[in-house]
């Protein structure tokens, strides 16, 4: 019985923290799209992208500073 529980959490752990690592993958490719928008002058289009990566990270700061300009084009 103890095996399987010590086999159940491993394969837990790798599903949540694959989760994660995509999460983190998915922020910085919204990141960088939303930055690309801005360069191109698409205010409205990168906010909207800034604030999908802003819901999985609310306190990441190049998050909020890109929000911010966003929010100014």
């Amino acid at each position: 019985m103890i095996n399987l529980r010590v086999i159940l959490v491993a394969l837990l752990g790798g599903v949540l923290g694959s989760n994660a690592v995509r999460a983190q993958s998915d922020v910085a490719e919204l990141n960088e799209a939303a930055w690309r928008l801005i360069r191109s002058g698409d205010g409205p289009r990168a906010a909207k992208l800034f604030a999908v990566a802003l819901d999985a990270r609310p306190n990441d700061p190049v998050l909020l500073f890109g929000a911010v300009v966003a929010a100014h084009l």
